[in-house]
């Protein structure tokens, strides 16, 4: 039960700070080239 509990807080939290994060922020400095296609090859 304890188990179960802790799982689901988890479960929890990680989606309240999936929904709180600015993913195109995080997406533009790890894959640059998904957010502007018109910028061209440049890294």
């Amino acid at each position: 039960i304890v188990v179960t509990v802790a799982s689901i807080a988890a479960l929890g939290v990680i989606i309240y700070f999936a929904l709180k994060i600015d993913w195109a922020k995080i997406i533009g400095r790890w894959f640059p080239w998904t957010l502007d296609k018109d910028q061209g090859n440049e890294q």
